[in-house]
């Protein structure tokens, strides 16, 4: 963007701490926009039935609707939108109004780099017929992510490994040094102190494990005790890390699984589910010149602890969540990630 173009954020909630990312932004005196928002329409987990999830969507796209006619619709020469997810309606309303040469898709994941065979199933397509005829004929379901008629350039870390639909966009790297930058001018120490994360000292090989969602695990038939076991073994057949491993919960999962996993492994440190994985990653990156070992299931989380780490880490996937992504593929090589059953 050019310095003189206005820049905002447009904040949905999407985990219960959602609020403090977006304070935090705010109090970062180097952040880059003009203006900041933060919904309040409510969070996508608490939607449970398709109902539910629809009118989630309708309200999310009403207030995009609202925003766009009170503030942006005078714009002949449109805007830069950028979205992390083009399969939402508030973002494909957006791609819509836009110029089309001016509409980026970020990177949000292994859907960038895997194709699920299964995804496009009956299910996918009536909820697609649904969308059309709630918000209109101009919706898409997009898959994979960032292959909207709407979008013209995608943002990638690896774009040599990007699926082909996503070839034929307009492809940028992003680049690595990104989490170092937000570390330097301050973004990092701010999100720190809010998070309330605790100290992570230097006293020896250190273990992260980024436990699965709660869904995943049901979705796999997995029980949260006995598989956290599993990984727990794997860590001791590994060496001698002591009471230095760490677990984190997903963002969105109920509280009782991370009180589950306290009572079950009291010896544990838990960071607080809230707590991005990629400032955990630059934490340790700054405070440990030990091993690392991090065990993670297929997201985002393991992409960008390899670009914060480098090869000063040992990553493990769970092959056992996602197996219809977790197979042998040239982008565990090129990330040099392990793949294992528990």
């Amino acid at each position: 963007m050019n310095d003189d173009t206005e820049k905002i954020l447009i904040f949905f909630k999407d985990f219960p701490d959602s609020a403090l990312y977006y304070e935090a932004i705010k109090e970062w005196k180097q952040n880059p926009f003009d203006d900041i928002l933060i919904t309040d329409v409510g969070m996508q987990q608490d939607q449970q039935t398709l109902m539910q999830r629809f009118r989630f969507s309708y309200d999310k796209l009403n207030f995009i609707k609202q925003y766009w006619k009170s503030n942006l619709n005078d714009n002949p020469g449109g805007y830069k939108v950028y979205s992390f997810n083009d399969d939402t309606v508030e973002a494909q309303f957006l791609y819509k109004k836009n110029i089309h040469e001016q509409n980026y898709y970020l990177e949000e994941g292994l859907t960038s780099y895997f194709v699920n065979p299964k995804e496009k199933s009956i299910k996918f397509y009536i909820k697609l017929i649904l969308r059309k005829l709630l918000f209109g004929l101009w919706v898409q379901r997009p898959y994979p992510l960032g292959s909207s008629t709407h979008t013209s350039t995608m943002y990638s870390y690896y774009p040599d490994f990007v699926v082909e639909p996503l070839r034929k966009k307009i492809i940028h790297q992003i680049s690595p040094t990104i989490f170092s930058v937000l570390e330097k001018e301050g973004f990092l120490t701010i999100l720190k102190k809010r998070l309330n994360i605790p100290e992570i000292e230097d006293r020896g090989p250190i273990g992260i494990i980024l436990f699965p969602i709660c869904t995943s695990m049901s979705k796999n038939h997995l029980d949260t005790v006995p598989f956290a076991q599993k990984i727990l073994d794997f860590f001791k057949s590994k060496g001698d890390f002591g009471k230095n491993i760490y677990i984190k919960c997903h963002p969105r999962d109920p509280e009782s699984t991370t009180i589950q996993l306290q009572n079950a492994f009291p010896e544990l440190k838990f960071i607080r589910p809230n707590v991005a994985a990629e400032i955990l990653f630059a934490i340790i990156k700054e405070k440990v010149h030990h091993h690392k070992l991090i065990v993670s299931p297929g997201t985002a989380a393991f992409i960008n602890a390899r670009i914060i780490l480098g090869d000063d880490a040992e990553i493990v996937c769970i092959q056992n969540i996602f197996q219809e992504f977790i197979s042998s593929n040239p982008f565990y090589d090129k990330l040099k990630i392990q793949l294992r059953m528990f």
